[in-house]
């Protein structure tokens, strides 16, 4: 009976010893390490003059031996790997972070972030992809507006150079718009008046029509890979056109004037003879015109308009008036646009009853 006992105790102890040792067998099974958390910022790379630095980070566990961060450029197989820097987390994990700085040598397009971590288990990898932007920094040098000061209506020229910052340095800008823009004194807003495409070496050049004082610049409005930009202004003084001088007349006179046939009966007619002359130069020629036949008679201090007439190409005249009193005559040309006026000498003439 004791025997049994024993026997069975030494069973028991046997069987929790060997409950005991089974977590130890699992400790020594095969673990591959993994990759998480993989990130980049900022998540779009871009370059807009100065050099960006991107940071990528991710997480391993399970004790890798070797751990990579391949990256790799726009159409490019082979990746670059980057230099690590780790820090231990605990339970078997480490934070890895890396950097890299892009600057206007770099490529734009789609780059392609690899993590590796691998132990003689077995491997596991993550991989990102991002995008790298060059917008390119420009700016508008040279600009100009010629003349200065114009009269209303007149035109202006105005011209610059566009460039860009890119690999080279900076360099003409080529195939772009650039809008040419004015704003009048007390305006508060630039307004658009034309824009021309700027050629191989990034210059552009319009012509505009001024039609009154203020500022004229260039504008450049950017796109997807350049930042806009403004010209310094051009002031244009505009004045008000000089009026033409008035054209020059030619003088004038009425020579030769008569009044016949005299002494004459009271209403019957009088005739009246003259030529009417403009200088030309040195000499006087025939002028045709319109005249007016005045009359004054003997004791009034007023003419009384009679009637007119037309002198012929020779500039000669001739007219008829009923005489009713005894008084004075005269022949007066007004002048026009091409000769002054002027007055005959006065005829008197005595009326019979």
């Amino acid at each position: 009976m004791l025997k049994r006992i024993q026997t069975a105790i030494v069973a028991a102890v046997m069987g929790a010893g060997a409950l005991a040792l089974a977590p130890a067998a699992s400790a020594t099974a095969a673990t591959a390490p993994t990759v998480s958390a993989l990130t980049v910022s900022p998540s779009a790379v871009v370059v807009k003059g100065a050099p960006v630095t991107a940071e990528f980070g991710f997480i391993t566990a399970n004790g890798p031996e070797n751990v990579e961060l391949q990256l790799k450029p726009p159409g490019i197989s082979v990746g670059t790997q980057l230099t690590l820097q780790s820090r231990d987390l605990g339970d078997g994990k480490k934070a890895w972070t890396a950097s890299k700085t892009f600057d206007r040598a770099s490529a734009g397009g789609s780059w392609t972030l690899l993590a590796i971590a691998s132990n003689k288990d077995g491997n596991d990898s993550k991989s990102a992809t991002f995008a790298v932007r060059q917008v390119r920094d420009t700016r508008i040098v040279g600009f100009d507006a010629d003349p200065r000061e114009v009269r209303r209506g007149d035109t202006v020229s105005v011209d610059g150079k566009l460039l860009a910052d890119g690999p080279r340095g900076w360099d003409g800008y080529a195939g772009q718009r650039v809008t040419i823009q004015f704003k009048g004194h007390r305006w508060h807003r630039w307004v658009d008046v034309t824009s021309d495409t700027t050629d191989r070496h990034g210059r552009f050049w319009a012509r505009v029509t001024a039609r009154t004082s203020g500022l004229w610049r260039a504008e450049y409005a950017g796109g997807s890979d350049s930042e806009g930009s403004v010209s310094r202004p051009e002031y244009v003084r505009v004045v008000r056109p000089t009026p033409p001088p008035p054209p020059e007349k030619a003088d004038s006179r009425i020579v030769k004037f008569d009044a016949y046939n005299e002494p004459v009966k009271r209403g019957r007619y009088l005739r009246f003879a003259g030529v009417l002359q403009v200088r030309d130069g040195w000499s006087w020629d025939g002028y045709r015109s319109k005249v007016r036949l005045y009359f004054k008679a003997d004791g009034s201090h007023r003419w009384q308009y009679v009637k007119s007439t037309w002198s012929i190409w020779s500039g000669k005249f001739y007219t008829k008036a009923k005489a009713w009193k005894s008084g004075q005559w005269k022949v007066v040309f007004a002048g026009d646009s091409d000769a002054y006026g002027s007055t005959s000498k006065r005829d008197h003439v005595r009326v019979r009853r």
